[in-house]
């Protein structure tokens, strides 16, 4: 398997895009993770995509995915089980990488909306 692109759907135009690298030591992210703008996509956007796998989530656009189709080598949609996460897990484990359950936190690739809309009240 070769590089990844892992795409997931923001707002709008907006995606978080992180492409994954194989290297001796495993999967590597490369430096332009991070919310990216997929209307229109740039030439880091372009080059992210180039020869990867893409791994798109149910929410991005379909244009983004005909987009996609001639630079990447196939297009595919996560399956969220418990199996997966149990091999995910497995793989960790064998790495010797351990977190602690009360350490663990979402990431969220923008301020959700309702936040944004009390800030700008409060302002």
């Amino acid at each position: 398997l070769g590089p990844v692109l892992v795409a997931s759907a923001a707002k709008g135009a907006d995606c978080w895009l992180t492409r994954l690298d194989r290297s001796d030591s495993g999967l590597v992210e490369s430096g332009a993770t991070g919310l990216h703008r997929i209307d229109n996509p740039s030439d880091v956007v372009r080059r992210m995509i180039d020869g990867a796998v893409v791994l798109a989530d149910d929410f991005i656009p379909d244009r983004f995915i005909e987009f996609c189709k001639p630079l990447s080598r196939k297009i595919l949609h996560p399956k969220y089980t418990a199996h997966g996460c149990l091999l995910a897990a497995r793989q960790l484990e064998r790495a010797g990488r351990f977190s602690r359950a009360n350490c663990l936190e979402p990431m969220y690739p923008r301020e959700p909306q309702a936040v944004a809309l009390w800030r700008a009240r409060k302002a």
